[in-house]
């Protein structure tokens, strides 16, 4: 995935999954299961291109992108 296309999966998601704007980074990292101080940080490295979204997490992404919802529902993303 380009960094493009995980700007455009935050704004996509917060759209889909109730939220009146793009998940926020760290949102997104809660949902894509990083936790620690800054759940964020992963998913900024992402879009900013300093590394490549590859692998389990970018097929969760894309899990999300068809329609699935994290487990536990939406709440536990939020900070």
């Amino acid at each position: 995935m380009t960094p493009a296309q995980i700007t455009a999966a935050r704004a996509a998601l917060g759209e889909r999954w109730g939220f009146p704007r793009p998940l926020k980074r760290s949102e997104l990292g809660r949902a894509l299961g990083f936790d620690g101080r800054d759940p964020g940080r992963p998913v900024s490295e992402y879009e900013s291109g300093k590394y490549e979204i590859t692998g389990s997490t970018a097929q969760l992404l894309r899990v999300y992108l068809a329609g699935a919802l994290p487990p536990g529902g939406v709440e536990t993303i939020k900070p």
